[in-house]
């Protein structure tokens, strides 16, 4: 596993992996993730690019939530921009992979003179498109934990007792469910910060792009035929209004993003997707 190098960006020991050679390319990860979650994803980039993988604020142990405690996308947008520019990163192709992908969409929106293309992989772009059923489950108790009082307190102890398992048996699915991933994602719960996992998500369960506002970066936008998230056939007629450089494609593949690491069985599934992307620039 290639070892994190460390950068300060705005006051924060920001950890990040640089792998591979030839031209830079910027790779950010999701939510309550870091990139050892990524790493099989990451070392795939690597044999065409060197990629810079920074771990974002709060979302595990390794870089530290944001000292103002904001977490919306817009904020991570920025101090990826921040993170490029001191490290020298130019005009460069992102790779975002869900809430990763709404930062580079904001990059491309806010900094276009950074992204030279971007893919975008399980990207939510509207809040209305979401499983509903699912997220009225949730945002409840999530708005709780964000305002960190009493929930968030029970919370963090439930995380820490035997009966955290018996969340996981609901949250993981069954074809997943191995003592491996049960074991990684009572890991990752424990190192995310709390506050910055509640906030960020409900600003991630708020996402909504203006079909007014065109980005003309040249765009792959990816998805799973069975996203477990979100609606894929509205959620492509939406990007359709907003990139008029774009490509889609929809891969069979269970999975929005599956629990625990990601394996190279499932990289390969993406295989016919990084050749594309390699040489995609966008329409005539």
């Amino acid at each position: 596993m290639p070892e994190h190098q460390t950068v300060t960006i705005d006051g924060l020991p920001t950890k990040y992996r640089k792998v591979g050679q030839g031209k830079p390319l910027l790779f950010l990860h999701g939510h309550r993730a870091d990139t050892r979650k990524w790493l099989v994803f990451i070392e795939r980039l690597a044999q065409n690019y060197t990629v810079y993988a920074p771990e974002l604020p709060g979302q595990s142990a390794n870089t530290p939530p944001f000292l103002d405690r904001s977490c919306a996308m817009e904020r991570y947008a920025d101090f990826c921009f921040e993170f490029c520019r001191v490290l020298g990163l130019k005009h460069i192709p992102i790779v975002g992979a869900s809430m990763g992908g709404i930062i580079s969409i904001l990059l491309a929106k806010k900094y276009p003179q950074i992204v030279q293309k971007q893919i975008l992989f399980w990207t939510p772009i509207d809040s209305n498109f979401f499983n509903h059923a699912r997220i009225k489950l949730i945002s409840s108790a999530v708005a709780h934990i964000a305002k960190g009082r009493t929930v968030f307190k029970l919370w963090r102890t439930f995380l820490y007792s035997p009966l955290v398992k018996v969340f996981l048996k609901i949250d993981v699915k069954p074809e997943e469910h191995t003592l491996e991933v049960i074991n990684h994602e009572i890991e990752r719960w424990r190192e995310v910060d709390l506050l910055t996992w509640s906030r960020s998500m409900i600003d991630i369960l708020n996402t909504s792009f203006n079909e007014r506002e065109q980005i003309t970066t040249p765009t792959i936008a990816v998805f799973s035929a069975h996203d477990r998230y979100f609606d894929v056939e509205k959620s492509i007629v939406k990007y359709e209004q907003i990139f008029p450089q774009l490509a889609v494609h929809v891969v069979k593949s269970k999975f929005h993003v599956p629990k625990g690491n990601l394996t190279k069985q499932f990289v390969r599934e993406y295989e016919d997707i990084f050749r594309i992307f390699i040489l995609y620039r966008g329409h005539p």
